[in-house]
Parts: structure tokens; sequence; C-alpha cells
């Protein structure tokens, strides 16, 4: 096992407590929003016994330190990464490519010569990133695109001017197949400079029908998000798009799978969130960066769907949680606790204490100690990790699903 330092990444939408907290550093007024734990090339964890960076560690024992079947399923990199993410401001409306789009899509821009670290490049690497997130705090997003059927609902008490601009929507709303009717709704909205101006007229309407008595609990939360979108990001058409995807809370405990093709953005709220190790990301709204309309629109999945949190299986070891992608999983570990748990690890993984103090103890070897905040990089040639003491300990490691078997073949 290896001790790790991580580094944080202060985006506009950050918070300025919870992740200085988390590390037990005084708040300087800085937005922290994320905390990398991990061996992606864009901020390695350092190993600091070593006087390395994470991926350097996995780079010179590939076989030792992934295994050899995680290795032949995944490649020379550690697959997931391991965040931490408080936001105190929504994110950009976003979407994530599968595998198939994300290697031809890296693939023609590395033909194209686009430099990897352009701002307009879409693809910085050639791996799918699904991703998902377990709430700390109460966490709000979007996610999801909801029925037409349900937009037009939420539409049809927008009256007077901004009701007549936006006829059209509701035009497009009423196509033959739900999948149709999204497209054409959204690829409106994004292709038509126009929309900006109605998205200020959207948010300001929206504010009086949050504060009107004539209006569900449920639809008010919507009318509220998006006259909250406006103050944040005025003229952006995110507020628009954010009419037609499902307002989700998660309590804390409950987590969110977001899949390839799906559109999402984070409101607010403190969570971890486990993903494929990968940094690509098609935007479309509440955002001042690249938009590359076409490419999104590609890799968007346009099925309605309704939104269920997690499963949580809860055993000897914790809570686990295993979405339906063999990349990731997350294990959950509160001491005391009636039994003597385990850090799972199908290869290799990696451990954040949240909370308390913990002790680490590799069969047979030297016991690690974890203080809140600190964490650790476990090997796939390690032993059974036993952890003991008072705290919280949350681990990433690849999933359960992954067919190992055929993989070391």
């Amino acid at each position: 096992m290896h001790l790790l330092t991580n580094t944080v990444r202060d985006y506009a939408w950050g918070a300025v407590s919870g992740i200085p907290e988390l590390l037990g550093r005084r708040p300087d007024g800085t937005p922290y929003a994320e905390l990398w734990i991990g061996a992606h090339g864009g901020a390695p964890s350092h190993v600091d016994e070593l006087q390395t960076t994470l991926d350097e560690v996995i780079a010179a024992d590939p076989d030792g330190e992934l295994g050899k079947p995680v290795r032949t399923r995944f490649g020379d990199t550690l697959p997931f990464l391991l965040k931490v993410l408080a936001a105190d401001k929504a994110l950009s409306l976003q979407a994530h490519p599968n595998s198939d789009q994300a290697l031809s899509g890296f693939s023609a821009e590395e033909f194209a010569g686009v430099p990897r670290d352009a701002p307009y490049r879409n693809y910085k690497d050639p791996r799918h990133k699904p991703e998902m997130i377990y709430a700390l705090s109460r966490f709000e997003a979007l996610c999801g695109f909801r029925s037409p059927a349900r937009i037009l609902g939420l539409l049809a008490r927008f009256t007077g001017p901004v009701g007549r601009a936006l006829e059209p929507l509701r035009r497009l709303l009423v196509a033959d197949t739900a999948e149709f009717a999204l497209r054409g709704t959204l690829s409106e909205i994004l292709d038509r400079a126009e929309w900006s101006a109605v998205a200020d007229e959207v948010a300001a309407a929206a504010a009086e029908l949050a504060a009107s008595d004539d209006v569900s609990d449920k639809d008010r939360r919507t009318y509220a998000t998006l006259a909250e979108l406006g103050n944040q990001y005025p003229g952006d058409v995110g507020i628009i798009i954010a009419v037609m995807l499902h307002r989700v809370t998660l309590e804390p405990g409950q987590a969110l799978m977001l899949p390839a093709g799906n559109m999402h953005a984070y409101l607010r709220g403190m969570g971890i969130e486990v993903m494929a190790s990968s940094d690509n990301v098609m935007r479309c709204g509440l955002t001042p960066k690249h938009v590359d309309t076409a490419e999104l629109m590609k890799i968007l999945d346009f099925h309605p769907f309704p939104v269920r949190p997690v499963e949580v299986e809860t055993g000897e070891d914790g809570d686990i949680l295993t979405p339906d992608v063999e990349d990731f999983q997350l294990q959950r570990v509160t001491l005391p606790g009636p039994d003597a748990p385990s850090v799972i690890h199908h290869g290799p993984a990696v451990a954040l204490c949240t909370d308390g103090t913990l002790r680490l103890t590799p069969a047979g070897g030297v016991p690690v100690e974890l203080a809140r905040g600190e964490s650790v990089y476990i090997g796939a040639n390690e032993p059974e990790v036993a952890v003991e003491g008072s705290g919280t300990l949350f681990a990433a490691t690849v999933s359960k699903w992954a067919d190992y078997e055929r993989g070391a073949a």
C-alpha cells in the first residue's frame, strides 16, 4: 500500500468549504471543486515515499500493480478515478461517449493533428466515461431526458410573450416518437442564436411560477431551478434545456449512475464520484467552454427514462454499489460496526478516509493509519487488507462483473 497526496482542482462552480474541511485546511475563499484520487494523466496522485506519481508506479510494474486480468481487459492504466466533488453552482450540461464513440473520436482528432490540450478538442483519450455520484450531503442534479409529454406540461405554464416564444419547441415535442421529438427540440435550441435572449425571459417567468400558489411542489422545483440557473448563467440556452431533464435530489447515502449518452448537470452538493478514467466531456450549456453541437448530438441517448438511485448491497464488508459497468464499483465502510471488514479489491484499488481515524492492515503486512482526508493505493499484488478503527472509508476498485477468467486467458 502507498499513501497518496492528491490534486485539488479549483473551478468556478466549486464550494469554498467542503474539500478544505475534509483535508483539514482553513478555507481561503477559493472555490475548490474536485479532489482527484487515481492515476489519470491530468492530475495523477503522488506517492510521496517513492517520490513519484501513481501512474509511474503502475507503469513500472503493470502486471503486479494491475494484475494480468485487469491489464488484459483495460490496458496498462488504472481503469477508474475516484473524486470528491463539491459544487456550490451548477456544472455544465454535459454527456460522455461510449467506448466505440470515444475510440473513433479520439482517433479522428489524432489523425487531424488536433493538439490534445486544445480547448476545442473533444476527445482527450480513447476511453468511455460512465460515472456514479454518491451523495455525502443533500445533492441536487439534472439527469436524463423527461418524456415529451412531461416537458409540454411544464412549458404550458409559460404564457404571454415568453409562451409565444416557446411555441416552436411545443410543435417539435409532438413528433411521432419520443426520440425524434427530443432530438428535434434540442437541435432547435442549440442551432439558433436567438434562443439566448429567450433564455432570460424563461428564467424570469420561471421565478414567478416558482412563487405562485397555483403550482405543484414537483413543478415548483423545476421552475425554481430554471430561475436559479438564470441568475448563475444569464443568456445561456442551458436554462431552456434544463426543462427537458429530470430534476433529482439525492439524500446522503444515495447514489446516481450516469451511463454513456446521458445528459446531466450537477447543481449543488458534495459527493464521492467514481468513474472510468477518462476526461471526455461534450458540453451544451451552462458553460463558457467549447460546445460542439454536432458531436454532442452523435453521442446523446434521446430515449426518456425514469431516474432510479443505484441499489446498495449491504454485507460484512460494508455497503457495496456495483453499477452495470466493468470499470468500477464503490465500497463504503463505517466503523465501529458489527463485522470486521476488508477493503474489496478485484485487482487495484484506491481508498479514502472521510471521517475519523482508520487502520488498514494487509495480511502479514505493516498497518497504515489513515486520518480524515487521507488516502491509499492498493495494488493487485497486495493481500487482503483489513479495516479497523472508528470512521468512514470509501474504496474504489474494478467491478466484480468484469470477466476476469476470459481476460486472463
